[in-house]
């Protein structure tokens, strides 16, 4: 029984963390840059890095190169968390985060091309189901003529498509490396980044 609350508490934590996102962009950031919070959650990461050090000494022992593409990867991702903020701003939660499903679609789509691999009936049906779901969000139903609202789908397009890119350099050298390696280089990234 103890599975079924760790089954819903991940969905539940996610939803929670869009809604503070949301509370704070309305609340401190309606018309401002969002730049501020983004340096919060650069810094949250990097407030992990000690730890992550005492734990695993190695995580700082990377040759150049694969420092470069960590650092790229947490580009990615904090380039991610920018046009999630931006949506957010105009945009309710509820219309917002189901559009972080498209960085599966992206994925699959990178997963394929890049890393060789195979795509199974369910899952190009699942695709189906995220584009059909999307579309029927992004219409502006009860407005007079029904509109797509374009700059969530173009916002949140980005936001996904930086997510699969990000993930799919930290896969292929989670393959290679080991995780917290790979995990405090791109906190250590977004830290100095910003």
């Amino acid at each position: 029984m103890l599975w079924l609350i760790y089954a819903f508490s991940g969905p539940v934590l996610w939803a929670l963390s869009t809604h503070i996102d949301k509370y704070l962009v309305e609340r401190y950031f309606k018309h401002g840059s969002i730049a501020v919070l983004m340096v919060f959650t650069a810094i949250i990461g990097a407030l992990a890095l000690p730890f992550i050090w005492r734990f695993q000494p190695s995580v700082v022992a990377l040759d150049p190169q694969s420092m470069a593409v960590i650092a790229i990867s947490g580009i990615l991702y904090m380039a991610a968390i920018y046009f999630y903020l931006q949506a957010l701003q105009t945009e309710e939660a509820s219309t917002v985060a189901p559009f972080f499903q498209a960085a599966g679609i992206f994925g699959l789509i990178l997963g394929y091309f890049i890393l060789g691999e195979k795509l199974s009936l369910w899952q190009i049906f699942g695709v189906l189901l995220i584009i059909a779901g999307s579309i029927l969000l992004s219409l502006r139903l009860g407005q007079g003529p029904s509109r797509l609202k374009t700059r969530l789908i173009i916002l949140m397009l980005a936001c996904a498509l930086a997510i699969a890119l990000s993930s799919l350099i930290f896969k292929f050298f989670a393959m290679r490396d080991e995780f917290w390696t790979i995990h405090s280089g791109i906190s250590l990234a977004k830290h100095y980044l910003e």
